[in-house]
C-alpha cells in the first residue's frame, strides 16, 4: 500500500511539473542546456514510444549542440530502471549530433555491452556509436539489417549526406522491396544519390 501511494505521489509530482501549452513554445523557441529537463518533457509529452526529430521539443534538445552532451551522457549512465520509451529519447539526440556527442560514447558503449540492454536500446546504442564515428558500413546494416526499427540509422545516414553515398546501393535495394516502404527511405536515398533515387522512384511508380 506505502510502495502504491509512492507511486501515485510520484506521477502526481510529474504532471504537476509538465509545462504548460503557453510554456512550451517558450521552451522550444530559446532553449538552454539548464532547460535540458523541462525540454524532455516536451518530447515526452509530444510522442509516444519512438522520439520524432521533426517535433519542436526534440528538434530544440539537437539544436543546443555539443553543450548538451555532458547531460545526455549522464542521463545514458542512469537508464537502469527506467523504460525503453524513455531510454530511447536520450539516444536520439545523440544520434543526431554524430560526431559532437563523442564525450557520451563510454555511457554508449556500457549499454552495448551490457548484455541485458532492450533489443530496441542496443540498436539505438549501436546506430549512436556508429553515428558519432561516422561509420557508414555500420550504419548501413543497421538500417537494412532490421527494417522495422532501423528508421534511426537511416536518419543517421541521412545526416552524413553524400558522404554516405556507399550506402546507396543497399537502401535502394532495400527501396524495392515490396514489404518495406518506409517515407524516409526515398528522401534519405535522395541526399546520398539523387540520380539513383529518381531511377528507384520511377521503378517504384511504374510497377
Amino acid at each position: 500500500m506505502k510502495r502504491i501511494l509512492v507511486l501515485a505521489l510520484c506521477c502526481i509530482h510529474a504532471v504537476a511539473e509538465e509545462p504548460r501549452p503557453t510554456d512550451i513554445e517558450e521552451l522550444v523557441s530559446n532553449p538552454t542546456v539548464e532547460q535540458l529537463p523541462q525540454l524532455f518533457l516536451v518530447v515526452r509529452k509530444q510522442t509516444h514510444c519512438f522520439p520524432d526529430g521533426n517535433k519542436s521539443g526534440m528538434r530544440a534538445i539537437v539544436s543546443l549542440g555539443k553543450p548538451s552532451v555532458p547531460y545526455l551522457a549522464r542521463q545514458v549512465r542512469a537508464f537502469e530502471g527506467k523504460s525503453w520509451t524513455t531510454q530511447v529519447r536520450y539516444l536520439y539526440p545523440i544520434v543526431k549530433l554524430g560526431p559532437e556527442a563523442k564525450d557520451s560514447l563510454p555511457a554508449v558503449e556500457r549499454l552495448i555491452r551490457n548484455e541485458e540492454t532492450h533489443k530496441y536500446i542496443r540498436h539505438y546504442a549501436l546506430t549512436a556509436r556508429a553515428a558519432i564515428s561516422r561509420d557508414v558500413e555500420a550504419l548501413t546494416q543497421l538500417a537494412t539489417k532490421n527494417p522495422d526499427f532501423g528508421a534511426i540509422a537511416l536518419e543517421a545516414l541521412g545526416d552524413i549526406g553524400q558522404d554516405a553515398r556507399s550506402a546507396a546501393p543497399a537502401l535502394a535495394e532495400l527501396a524495392r522491396i515490396k514489404r518495406y516502404r518506409s517515407p524516409r527511405l526515398l528522401p534519405v536515398l535522395e541526399k546520398l544519390d539523387p540520380r539513383l533515387a529518381e531511377e528507384v522512384a520511377s521503378e517504384l511508380i511504374n510497377r
